[in-house]
Order: C-alpha cells, then structure tokens, then sequence
C-alpha cells in the first residue's frame, strides 16, 4: 500500500490544521483506538527514511515531529533546506537522463549520417553501368559494415568487407551468398566483367609432372598429375594458409624443444653413470669378510671415510692402551 508519504509532508508544511487521522481518513483508512493510529505513523516514518537513503539531510528532525504530533514544526530550517535538496538532486537527475537520449540520438544520427555516405572511385564507367566497378564494391563493403558488427559477420562477408574497402574485385567469388561481391551485380554484368579482366590476363599453363600413364586405345592416354603448387588467391584461402603455416611453425618449435630435452636427459643420464657417487660404499666395510672378530665387532666405529677407498691399516689399529680418567668424565 502507497500512502504518498511526500504529498503528505508537504500539505502539513502549508496547513497547520492538517493532523495524521484526516491523511488516513482522506485515503479510505479509519482506525478505532490511538494504538493504531501510532503503529501505521511508524510504518510512515520508515517509509520516508526509505525513500530519501540518497540524500545528505538527516529526517530524524521530521521522525520526531510526526511522532510528537506538532506539524507546524515541519516549517523550520531544516525541513525547507531538505525539500530543496531533494528537488534540486531531482533536476540533476533529470538533466543527466536528458543529457544521456541526447547523446545517444547524437551517436544514433552521426551513425546514420556517415551510413548514407556514397563513397566514389575516380575509375572508368563501363558500358551498361550507372556507377563504375569501384564504387560499387566499396559502397558495398561500407553498408555491410555499418549493417552489422565486423566480428558478427562470417568468412564471407568479411572478406567482401576487407576486398571492398581496398577497392579489389574478386571475380573468384562464385559461391551463392548475399554478401559477396558477386550479388551486386547481375549475371550480365558478371560475365561482361570477367570476359572483361580475363581476356587482358595472358594464363601460363599449370605444370604438372605426369605420375601415372595408361595406354587406352590406340594414340589415346590418360595422364595424372602429381600435383602443382597455387598461391591462394581469395581472402579465405589466405586466411587458412596462414593458419596452416601458424600450426607448421607451433610444430617445429615444439620438435625443437623436445629435442633439447632429450639432450639434456641423455647429458644428465650419462654424467649421472659417471659420477663418483655411485661408486661410494657408504653402507658397508671392508672389513665384513675378516676373521678377526676384534674388526669385525669395530668395523663401524672405524670405517668412517665416505668412500670406496678402505681405510689404511696404520690409521685402522685400534687403540690398546689405557685412556685419562679425565676424558670421559
């Protein structure tokens, strides 16, 4: 339910008769004892607080007011300077959104402005067109850009786009699509056009090496090339070559890598064999294999190198003689 908590404030700032129970009672609400009319003033006064959480001014002056019941204090200082905050960030507001549509109508129109422009080329008209060959295409690539996003569109349409815009006529363009540069023009026009270019063009013949003949009748044979290297001649041809070569140079780096890494595991595999630690006998002596039980008993205490290499004998005799009381007190 809507009590319009601001039209009421401000009719208790112009009337000082107005009370609460004749808001209610002008909305339809009656209520039987004071508690009611005391619990819904409350839930008006949060409604307040609700509404005005984007402002600067404190309404605890105004809370107070409608609990205390004296209206004509809604008058004072405080309560003018929160209505003409309110009203005054209700203008910014207002101006920012106007702001806003006006700078979108201004992007919108720039947009459609620079859409209608007819870009020209300076190149012959040929018999049968209204516009030379230049034009077209370019006008062409300029709508279909502006139609729609660059990244929206596919292969083909970009690469009418990109040949357009460079003022270049792919007459390779044979495939059935409303955006390449062969919809442009009538099946006249295209024809005349490729008998145009193409006659000026002197075609070397593809060499190809023969792999395979086949004796068939007589004076009659059947060759099969192995095959004949052509450069791509079409944006999407071009755009897959380069792929192609991308992925050749990922694999010859990788091939690379992966060969320094065998290297350097067979270097450290093979200096690994070669190592002196290896060859060290921490964990045994020499002397397991003695009779003597005397060695064989001590042979921990003595065999403290660590190396293979055994100890020598002079400073391998233990020691028979009486040791200073003093050492191991």
């Amino acid at each position: 339910m809507t009590l319009g908590s601001t039209d009421f404030l401000l009719k208790c700032s112009t009337n000082s008769n107005l009370t609460i129970t004749d808001f209610y009672e002008s909305n339809g609400i009656l209520f039987e004892d004071r508690y009611s009319v005391e619990k819904l003033t409350k839930e008006t006064i949060a409604q307040i607080l609700n509404e005005s959480t984007g402002y600067s001014v404190v309404l605890g002056e105004i809370c107070n007011v409608l609990l205390a019941g004296d209206y004509l204090a809604l008058r004072t200082e405080s309560c003018e300077r929160y209505w003409e905050e309110k009203k005054s960030i209700g203008n910014i507001r207002r101006s920012r959104r106007e702001q806003i549509n006006a700078d979108i109508e201004k992007r919108e129109s720039k947009r459609l402005k620079s859409k209608n422009v007819f870009p020209n080329e300076q190149d012959t008209i040929l018999a049968g067109f209204e516009k030379s060959v230049a034009s077209m295409i370019k006008y062409h690539a300029h709508q279909t850009h502006m139609n729609k996003k660059y990244s929206e569109l596919d292969n083909y349409a970009k690469n009418s786009v990109s040949n357009g815009f460079n003022s270049i006529l792919d007459l390779t363009e044979n495939n059935v699509h409303p955006l390449n540069q062969k919809a442009i023009f009538t099946d006249e026009q295209w024809k005349q056009l490729n008998h145009a270019w193409n006659k000026r063009i002197n075609w070397n013949p593809i060499k190809g090496k023969v792999n395979k003949l086949n004796l068939v009748d007589n004076g009659l044979y059947v060759a099969t090339k192995l095959g004949s290297l052509r450069l791509p001649t079409s944006g999407i041809e071009l755009r897959k070559a380069r792929t192609l070569i991308e992925r050749l140079f990922t694999l010859k780096r990788d091939a690379k890598y992966l060969a320094n890494c065998h290297t350097m595991l067979s270097n450290e595999t093979a200096a690994a064999l070669k190592s002196m630690d290896r060859k060290q006998n921490n964990s045994r002596s020499p002397y397991d294999e003695e009779q003597d039980k005397e060695k064989k008993i001590d042979h921990y205490c003595n065999w403290v190198r660590g190396s293979w290499f055994p100890p020598s004998q002079k400073k391998d005799k233990p020691y028979y003689g009486q040791y200073p009381t003093s050492l191991f007190q």
